[in-house]
C-alpha cells in the first residue's frame, strides 16, 4: 500500500490519517504523522519508453527526473514536455477508472499517457497519446488526470517537465478511482 497525502478543507491527511505535527528534517527520511511512522514511497530509477519501470497496480513511486533521458516522446501539452522523463507502464487486468497524480513533486511537471508498448512504436507516435495534463491550476505547477483504462492494455505513464528543461524529485501516485 502507498501513502496518499490529501489537502481537504478539514486539513492535511496521510490515508486516512490526520496530520497534526510534521517531522520534515527527519535524517532518516521516515515521516512522522500522529504516533505511528510512515515509510516513504519505493524509490525508482526513471524508466524510459523503450524500457519502461512495470507498476503492478495502484500505490506510489518516487525518483528522479535529474540526468534522466530524453525519448523524444513528447507530448501534447505542457509546451511539448521534452524535458526528460520518467516512464512506467502499467497493465489493468480489467476495465477501470484511475487518478494519476504528481503532486508532492518539487518542479512543473506534465503527465501524458500513451496506450501500446514500445515494441508497437508508441514512443515516437503522438497519436498513442491517450491523456495529457499540465499544471492542476490555482497556481499549483504539478499534474492531475484521470484515465478511463482498459483491461489487458498497456498504458506507458510519463512523469515529464514542462518545456524542455524542468527536472527534479517526483512523486508519482496511480490511485483507484477519478481524481478529485
Amino acid at each position: 500500500p502507498g501513502l496518499f497525502p490529501a489537502i481537504t478543507d478539514e486539513g492535511v491527511f496521510i490515508n486516512d490519517a490526520p496530520v497534526v505535527d510534521t517531522d520534515g528534517f527527519a535524517a532518516n527520511g521516515v515521516f512522522h504523522a500522529l504516533d505511528g511512522v510512515l515509510l516513504p514511497p519505493a524509490l525508482v530509477d526513471a524508466g524510459t519508453c523503450a524500457e519502461p519501470v512495470r507498476l503492478d497496480g495502484p500505490g506510489q513511486v518516487r525518483g528522479a527526473t535529474d540526468g534522466a533521458a530524453r525519448d523524444g516522446s513528447e507530448a501534447s501539452c505542457g509546451g511539448g514536455a521534452a524535458s526528460p522523463d520518467a516512464a512506467f507502464i502499467w497493465t489493468p487486468a480489467e476495465d477501470v477508472t484511475v487518478c494519476l497524480s504528481t503532486v508532492g513533486s518539487d518542479y512543473d511537471t506534465v503527465l501524458h499517457v500513451r496506450a501500446g508498448a514500445a515494441a508497437d512504436g508508441i514512443c515516437q507516435d503522438p497519436a498513442a497519446e491517450v491523456a495529457c495534463d499540465d499544471d492542476i491550476g490555482g497556481g499549483v505547477f504539478q499534474s492531475e488526470l484521470t484515465l478511463e483504462a482498459t483491461g489487458g492494455t498497456d498504458y506507458v505513464f510519463f512523469v515529464d517537465g514542462f518545456g524542455g528543461n524542468n527536472t527534479g524529485n517526483f512523486l508519482f501516485t496511480v490511485s483507484a478511482g477519478p481524481c478529485p
